[in-house]
């Protein structure tokens, strides 16, 4: 990816909250642009109850963004509030908070955000008219390298949203591993068994506890 997007985009927490302010400053209708807010926050709101989100993870990575603007230009309205010391003190938790929950972002190197939202295709199946596929993402830049296999399927054959059902993350040792995926089918669901040589390390599929999410 070029390098100056991926600076843009390293950048992108540090410009939600400037951008934020002016949009509540200085963007008319408000009533109707929250209104607006509220209706898109509903609809994300019921996509990831369901897991359903984009097959384009850079689009994932866009809606988060623009979840956290909302959110901070909400945040705004305090800034009505008569005793500005109490204002103050929320500005200051509340950016301590968000600091704390990027610094995982913060301290990627810009050269390697897109690790965020790029991936390979481990492998696909087909069962009774629905894809199923593995996403494998490179997790090498961390601390602890690692890979995390995503199990998911295309919702009614749309190829434009995309449904999680599992990940795994491998455990230290296995990162260079050459993994074999075997398909199965059961009562409850299209199961995936991760291989290494005659070793089942993890199994993937539907019918578990549900414990999809990205690492």
């Amino acid at each position: 990816m070029n390098f100056l997007l991926s600076l843009a985009c390293w950048f992108a927490p540090f410009a939600l909250i400037p951008l934020s302010y002016l949009s509540f400053r200085f963007v008319p209708r408000r009533k109707i642009r929250y209104l607006i807010y509220f209706l898109i926050l509903t609809a994300l709101f019921f996509s990831d109850l369901f897991w359903i989100s984009f097959m384009n993870d850079f689009l994932d990575r866009v809606v988060i963004f623009f979840v956290l603007f909302m959110a901070a230009e909400f945040f705004w309205l305090f800034s009505y509030i008569k005793r500005k010391l109490v204002f103050i003190i929320l500005l200051a938790g509340m950016g301590t908070l968000y600091f704390v929950k990027n610094i995982e972002w913060i301290t990627t190197p810009p050269g390697r955000i897109h690790h965020y939202w790029t991936y390979s295709l481990a492998d696909t199946h087909s069962y009774k008219g629905k894809t199923y596929f593995i996403k494998e993402r490179d997790r090498g830049f961390k601390k602890i390298p690692h890979r995390t296999f995503e199990l998911g399927k295309y919702p009614g054959g749309i190829r434009f949203f995309e449904k999680h059902i599992d990940y795994y993350s491998t455990s230290e040792g296995y990162y260079n591993t050459d993994f074999i995926f075997q398909w199965r089918h059961t009562p409850k669901g299209v199961r995936v068994d991760i291989i290494d040589d005659t070793t089942v390390v993890w199994t993937l599929g539907e019918g578990f506890k549900e414990t999809a999410g990205v690492d």
